[in-house]
């Protein structure tokens, strides 16, 4: 399903986003979970993608239908959403730690499912799920496509990152924003550079071996 034939069916991204997203401040609920857990690291600052950088994205990578997508640090679940409506990924999962994004993702997954799914019937069996945890505490072995906004990762958060990044198959893609990928067992396919909702910003696409 790209642009173009969600074009032919009456539906635009735009108004998709609008539809899904337009009443939600993701930058406002990301504070708000800070602020309640008292957890004001850069680990967590918060940051969003645009639908024409998950196009790009999803070409960058090569994805093909039935294929497993995680998000790690969904927030709103912007990623995984538009990587579902764009592509025939079979899988498509977002990571949250805090509750208010975790929530703003449930919503809007639930509008997905009302205003947009019965569009496209053929994405009816697509498995979109969000889960609120930290991803550290999640398996995420059987990933075909990983997306990491880890721009503001810590050395001790991006390290741990790898070391689950290196337990994935042989094949699998991995995405990470504005910082190198440390691993020994990946090879750089591609370095993008995006616009996204926030400013400019460069994409890191490695294969793990």
């Amino acid at each position: 399903m790209t642009p173009q034939s969600l074009t032919d069916a009456g539906i635009d991204m735009q108004q998709i986003m609008q539809l899904l997203y337009g009443d939600c401040d993701g930058y406002g609920l990301s504070t708000k979970g800070r602020d309640r857990t008292a957890n004001h690291t850069e680990d967590f600052v918060y940051g969003e993608v645009t639908p024409e950088v998950m196009w790009q994205l999803l070409q960058a990578t090569e994805a093909k239908a039935g294929e497993s997508f995680y998000d790690l640090g969904s927030g709103t679940g912007k990623p995984a959403l538009l990587a579902a409506i764009m592509s025939d990924l079979g899988k498509c999962i977002g990571i949250e730690l805090f509750d208010e994004l975790h929530s703003a993702a449930q919503l809007a997954l639930a509008r997905y499912r009302t205003n947009i799914l019965p569009h496209v019937p053929h994405k009816v069996n697509q498995q979109v799920e969000y889960r609120c945890n930290d991803f550290r505490a999640e398996d995420w072995s059987d990933a075909d496509i990983v997306f990491s906004h880890c721009t503001c990762f810590s050395p001790a958060l991006m390290e741990a990152f790898v070391a689950q990044v290196n337990k994935l198959k042989s094949g699998a893609r991995v995405m990470t924003v504005s910082k190198e990928l440390p691993s020994q067992d990946v090879i750089l396919q591609q370095v993008v550079p995006v616009q996204m909702a926030w400013g400019g910003a460069t994409v890191y696409v490695y294969k793990r071996m």
